[in-house]
């Protein structure tokens, strides 16, 4: 093999210069590829970074779309000065329409995405040359870039997954107040005029309230109730099944005006508490089968790091109004964040009826996605918790002042994440 090569460079036959000259060529077009490759590479890595930021901060101003417009384009310029860019940043397009299905479609007057592309080709002043690239032919690269935002959204903290004919998704009496302090409301409902009613001096206070059905009483909506919704919520625990054991441990338990504290179990035949007794819940899941869990007006509970789990078609809830009520859920474990839930079995849109009232302190998730939640009691807690958020088949408040807020950078609880709000989102 060493004689072979030797005799290869010493030969002076013109038979080679032909072979020579192609492996060169090939030499000149590797370096082209692999040099103009790597630029290729790092500026369309800058180029999409640009047009992210870029579409981000429209995002951010949306649906204000002239605010958005302006913003993006003078990120643009910041981000692609015209010194190297040439006017890349001036080209670049910024549409609005609508994000459905995973796919923008720009649409005149819709606000509802953000479309950002910019392209850096022959078309603009200063193209993006090759440096070996010429030798084949190629005499400038085309990195592209594009991205679609949609606008900020807050963190839901009542969430109505969907009346059938007949009931009505949040029902707000005369007089009767929703408060969302710092959190949205999402409310589905099958059919129109169903989503949302609010009685004559009723009102629904939050951040924002997105209904997929009819409203009745809209003046009491502040800000008002938007019809249809950009992104509505859907159940963020559809599917959640946690191992929760259900074979009985306890039988019916039923305190009257004493003091005790009770422990995790399965209490079958289930669980009332009244006489002004004074309870409290030692941590652990608590499940309530086949029977009641009352708790009467007289009373006094407490309990930290407890989830109380709902299961059986003769299980009713009931937390009488202006029930002294304080419960934490666990933060860790199978029902992490989660106060109340429910377990398989229970009658489809039966009532749960809740202590709203100033005594009632109800820090983390009440999820009873096919049950009604009655609403009774007034007044708001003086230190309310950091997570107190309801999902639901429906709601009701009845002579009630409903207090509910979402503050994920404070609560210690974990939050769902299709609970979660948002600054802006990049879809694409």
């Amino acid at each position: 093999m060493i004689a072979l090569l030797r005799r290869f460079i010493r030969n002076t036959h013109g038979g080679l210069a032909p072979a020579y000259a192609g492996f060169i060529t090939m030499m000149l077009g590797g370096a082209a590829i692999s040099v103009d490759y790597s630029t290729l590479v790092r500026e369309d890595s800058r180029l999409q970074i640009a047009v992210d930021t870029a579409t981000s901060a429209a995002a951010e101003h949306l649906p204000d779309t002239a605010a958005a417009t302006s913003e993006a384009r003078r990120i643009l310029a910041i981000n692609l000065p015209s010194g190297t860019y040439g006017d890349l940043a001036a080209r670049a397009t910024v549409e609005f329409g609508v994000w459905e299905n995973n796919s923008f479609t720009a649409q005149t007057g819709e606000d509802k995405a953000v479309r950002v592309a910019a392209r850096w080709d022959n078309s603009v002043s200063q193209a993006l040359p090759t440096t070996f690239g010429s030798v084949l032919g190629v005499v400038a690269l085309q990195p592209f870039a594009e991205a679609v935002g949609i606008p900020s959204a807050g963190a839901v903290c009542m969430l109505g997954l969907g009346p059938g004919s007949g009931t009505v998704g949040l029902k707000i009496g005369g007089g009767d107040t929703a408060f969302a302090s710092n959190c949205e409301v999402h409310i589905h409902a099958s059919e129109p005029a169903q989503a949302l009613e609010i009685g004559s001096g009723g009102s629904l206070q939050s951040l924002r309230t997105c209904v997929v059905g009819g409203v009745k009483g809209a003046g009491g909506a502040s800000p008002p109730a938007e019809a249809g919704c950009d992104e509505p919520r859907e159940d963020p625990l559809s599917g959640y099944s946690p191992a929760i054991s259900t074979a009985c441990t306890e039988p019916l338990l039923t305190i009257a005006g004493t003091v005790e504290t009770i422990y995790p179990g399965v209490y079958c035949g289930g669980m009332e508490i009244n006489g002004a007794a004074t309870v409290t819940f030692s941590p652990g899941i608590y499940v309530i089968k086949d029977g009641p869990f009352k708790i009467s007006s007289t009373s006094t509970v407490s309990g930290n790091g407890v989830t109380f789990y709902f299961t059986g078609m003769t299980t009713k809830i009931q937390i009488t109004a202006d029930s002294p009520a304080h419960f934490t859920a666990p933060t860790s474990g199978p029902t992490a964040g989660i106060l109340f839930l429910e377990g398989p079995n229970l009658e489809p849109q039966a009532k749960v009826k809740i202590s709203s009232g100033v005594n009632a302190y109800y820090d983390g998730l009440t999820y009873m996605p096919t049950q009604h939640i009655e609403f009774a009691g007034g007044g708001v807690h003086p230190s309310p918790p950091e997570f107190s958020a309801y999902i639901a088949y429906s709601f009701e408040l009845k002579s009630s002042y409903v207090f509910m807020r979402l503050n994920t950078r404070q609560t210690v609880l974990p939050v769902p994440d299709g609970l979660k709000g948002r600054r802006f989102n990049l879809v694409m």
